[in-house]
């Protein structure tokens, strides 16, 4: 009858989760974790390099063939805009890997990350107000006569 005792305690182990494993899975998840962060922290300072590629290249009149620079401009606004797509799941996961005690590395080097970009996208819609308003003479005599002469 011992081997019908292993037997059922095998059974046992096979069913229940084996501790060694539910470690084993949980530091997985961790490392997965710090991989996802360690690729959206690259990824934003790509972003933002390819941004200030396109900024220098604007600010010095620099003509690069190939090169519009509304339609540069326009795809690095889009690139933010991409990066902060699964910022949701990342940070859940981030919240559920520190719920099993691990410490995550990586995440205030990336919640900097995802603060510069949430910044850089205000600016670009502040920008876009500011445009708009312009062009529906919001800002017509604000600022006094430009014609320079006095009334």
């Amino acid at each position: 009858m011992d081997t019908i005792t292993i037997a059922e305690n095998m059974v046992s182990r096979f069913q229940s989760e084996d501790p060694i494993v539910a470690a084993s899975n949980e530091a997985g998840e961790c490392h997965n974790c710090e991989k996802k962060l360690a690729a959206g922290i690259e990824a934003c300072n790509w972003i933002f390099t390819a941004a200030e590629a396109i900024r220098a290249i604007y600010v010095h009149d620099i003509e690069v063939a190939g090169v519009d620079f509304n339609e540069a401009s326009s795809k690095i606004r889009h690139l933010y805009e991409w990066w902060l797509q699964p910022c949701d799941t990342v940070e859940a996961t981030i919240q559920h890997v520190e719920n099993l005690n691990y410490t995550v590395a990586n995440k205030d080097a990336y919640f900097d990350c995802k603060q510069r970009v949430v910044a850089k996208l205000r600016s670009y819609e502040l920008r876009d107000f500011s445009l708009e308003a312009n062009e529906d003479g919001f800002f017509d005599g604000a600022f006094g006569d430009a014609s320079g002469t006095a009334d």
